[in-house]
C-alpha cells in the first residue's frame, strides 16, 4: 500500500476536540442550572431544549472528528455514504474528468439545482492543467454555492497512478478525491 504524499496535520482534530470539550463543559452547565431552577415549566422547557442543542452539536463535533468528510451528495441506497461526481484522471501532466457512474443519482441526491448550476457540474472541459482544474472547481463551486452545504465537497474519483501531488491539487480545487481500485 503506498502512503500519500499529501502532507497532513492535527489542527482539524484539535480544534474539534476542543469544541467537544467545550460542549461538554456547556452540557454540565446546564445540566447544574436545571437542577437549580426549581419546577418552573418555562425553564425546564427552555433548559431541555438547550440541552438537545448542546447533545446536537457535540454528535456533530464528534461525527467531524470520526470523518470530517462532508458530502455534497449523501448516499441513501445500497449501503453508499455518498455519491462520486467524477472520475478524474491524471496522466502526462493533465487532468481529464468524465461523469462518475453515480452522477445522476448524486444529482438527484441533492437539492434541486437550477438549469445553470446544473450544466456546470454537467459541462465537463476537456484535459486541462492544475490551473485549469482550479478554475473549473470554482466555477462548480460557485454554481452550488446556496443549494448545498457551505462545507460540504463533491467527491471524486482519482486514478491509482496519481501521487500525493495530484490528490492535493484536487483538494485544492474543492473536491474530495478518493483513489479507484485497481492499486
Amino acid at each position: 500500500m503506498r502512503r500519500s504524499r499529501t502532507p497532513t496535520t492535527a489542527w482539524p482534530a484539535v480544534a474539534d476536540l476542543m469544541t467537544v470539550f467545550a460542549v461538554v463543559g456547556l452540557s454540565a452547565a446546564v445540566a447544574v442550572l436545571d437542577s437549580r431552577q426549581g419546577d418552573d415549566p418555562e425553564t425546564l422547557r427552555r433548559m431541555l431544549h438547550q440541552r438537545d442543542s448542546v447533545i446536537e452539536v457535540l454528535q456533530d463535533s464528534i461525527a467531524r472528528i470520526i470523518d470530517p468528510f462532508v458530502p455534497c451528495w449523501r448516499g441513501r441506497t445500497q449501503g453508499k455514504r455518498y455519491f462520486y461526481t467524477y472520475d478524474v484522471t491524471y496522466e502526462g501532466g493533465r487532468y481529464s474528468l468524465s461523469p462518475h457512474a453515480d452522477f445522476e443519482a448524486g444529482i438527484e441526491a441533492g437539492p434541486r439545482l437550477p438549469g445553470g448550476a446544473e450544466r456546470v457540474i454537467r459541462e465537463l472541459p476537456g484535459p486541462m492543467d492544475e490551473s485549469g482544474l482550479r478554475a473549473f472547481g470554482q466555477a462548480v463551486e460557485d454554481a452550488v454555492a446556496g443549494h448545498y452545504r457551505e462545507e460540504c465537497k463533491l467527491a471524486v474519483t482519482i486514478n491509482p497512478q496519481a501521487t500525493g501531488r495530484e490528490v492535493s491539487a484536487i483538494v485544492r480545487a474543492g473536491f474530495f478525491p478518493v483513489y479507484r481500485s485497481g492499486r
